[in-house]
């Protein structure tokens, strides 16, 4: 899934890139990894709004999706740079837990060279709006 963020001037504004994994067990929890979430360099330093209008446009629609195919919650995980501590404050304020330095030992994330910085994963579960 890819989602774009178009600004007033209908330029990128933003860029979000998601896929769905491979289950790895008897439970249908879907789970989606965050391959990319990019920021136009033109919106950048302005407190935030693009990445946040891209991050819940994203789990919006992956909410919409989950709840369409019957299922009550869905997993999502990433990798964020250790340097990039934006990136680090807006995931934690979206509730995802920042494990340190975890890049071994998962077994479904996308095929590739390791990316540097944290691992993260986050339950999200539906609710009823």
């Amino acid at each position: 899934m890819i989602r774009l963020g178009i600004d007033d001037n209908q330029d990128l504004a933003s860029i979000v890139e998601v896929q769905r994994l491979k289950p790895v067990s008897e439970y249908p929890i879907p789970e989606y990894f965050i391959r990319a979430m990019a920021v136009a360099l033109t919106h950048r330093g302005r407190g935030g709004a693009v990445a946040d209008a891209a991050m819940e446009d994203m789990l919006t629609e992956l909410a919409r999706r989950v709840a369409k195919s019957g299922v009550a919650q869905f997993i999502i995980s990433g990798n964020i740079h250790e340097l990039n501590k934006a990136s680090q404050t807006m995931a934690v304020k979206y509730g995802v837990s920042i494990e340190l330095g975890v890049l071994d030992g998962t077994p479904n994330l996308p095929a590739g060279p390791p990316p540097l910085g944290h691992r993260w994963k986050s339950a999200a579960r539906l609710t009823n709006a």
